[in-house]
């Protein structure tokens, strides 16, 4: 275990402990949820895919050629919301080189978006329609390609609904579905998706006025996100740190070592729960 997710865990549980006689309330734990909780990269670029071909590029084929999975895996943690998923594919499958993309793809999205004049709105509401679609005639199909990362199951069902929170960039109903799949069942106040159309700051802006002094502890993915959270004041007290088995890449764990973000594994994740 690295010795800053090590301070973490220890940390958690310390206030855990602390709580138990009064003297500190418990830690407030907030997840990110794809790319922490579940593995949905696989599910995320066959939507997108699905999208792609059905109402925007008709001329694309029915099926995810094997390039443009294996770039969007490159990709991937560059994505903020997942109906930018629905640009990617396209751009992959016009030969655009997946590092490029990932390196640049605000400036690829935008150039996108321009030339087939297409309305973000638009893309966030056919993206769950066509996802709504694939769930009502496979469910069990879609299921399947959105598994929980191992452990996580464990986790979750340990903690009282009071001690974690989801934020999340998916739609809520999604989110929802895939958890009760595997027997968890969070509240509608737990679960802050793309539906409340804030971001993540916001939400943590919100929890932060809700739970007064509480310490709350961000366990996020993707690095872009944590950076202008790590040090902002109105949001003390509040630590984070970055999921290592989730998307991003060796240059984001340099990048957070040097920020002084703690690098979690998914053995330190259960170990919140297992100390």
């Amino acid at each position: 275990m690295k010795t800053g997710a090590f301070s973490i865990v220890l940390s958690a549980h310390y206030l855990m402990e602390k709580s138990s006689i009064n003297m500190h309330p418990k830690p407030l734990i907030a997840f990110d949820f794809d790319g922490v909780l579940c593995d949905s990269a696989n599910e995320t670029c066959t939507a997108a895919w699905k999208t792609a071909y059905q109402h925007f590029w008709p001329d694309l084929n029915r099926q995810v050629p094997d390039l443009v999975r294996q770039g969007f895996s490159v990709v991937r943690p560059a994505l903020e919301t997942g109906y930018e998923a629905v640009l990617i594919v396209k751009l992959l499958s016009e030969g655009y080189p997946a590092e490029s993309l990932r390196q640049s793809l605000p400036y690829y999205l935008q150039r996108l978006s321009q030339q087939y004049q297409l309305d973000n709105t638009v893309l966030k509401q056919t993206f769950g329609q066509v996802r709504d679609d694939w769930i009502s005639h496979h469910p069990e199909q879609w299921l399947q390609m959105n598994p929980l990362y191992p452990g996580v199951s464990n986790v979750l069902s340990q903690y009282h609904q009071d001690d974690y929170v989801i934020i999340t960039t998916k739609q809520e109903r999604f989110v929802h579905q895939i958890l009760a799949a595997n027997n968890i069942h969070p509240t509608t106040q737990q679960v802050f998706g793309l539906d409340r159309q804030c971001s993540k700051l916001e939400i943590l802006q919100q929890l932060r006025q809700q739970h007064a002094q509480r310490p709350i502890h961000f366990i996020e993915d993707r690095l872009a996100t944590l950076l202008p959270i790590q040090h902002n004041d109105a949001l003390t007290p509040l630590t984070v740190s970055l999921a290592t088995w989730g998307y991003n890449t060796p240059q984001d764990k340099t990048i957070a070592k040097q920020r002084h973000i703690p690098l979690l594994t998914l053995a330190d994740l259960s170990c919140l729960m297992a100390n």
